[in-house]
């Protein structure tokens, strides 16, 4: 989920479980915005193992990802 205000841009992850009820949420990245802020930060999003959520982007290095517990 992206939140886009004057001041910031903050991309969080949000992990459910079956039942639909929130297990994790995270802010993977938060930088003042720009015109090319989205571009940078949205990509694949994938379980990369049982465990570990992943969004890689598809223009830079970047990868952001959720740990469960």
């Amino acid at each position: 989920m992206g939140t886009h205000t004057v001041s910031s841009f903050q991309l969080k992850g949000k992990i459910f479980d079956k039942d639909g009820l929130l297990v994790k949420e995270e802010v993977l990245v938060e930088e003042v915005p720009n015109e090319m802020v989205y571009g940078r930060f949205l990509g694949k999003a994938a379980w990369k193992d049982d465990r570990t959520f992943e969004v890689v982007s598809k223009t830079s290095q970047w990868v952001g990802s959720i740990m469960v517990d």
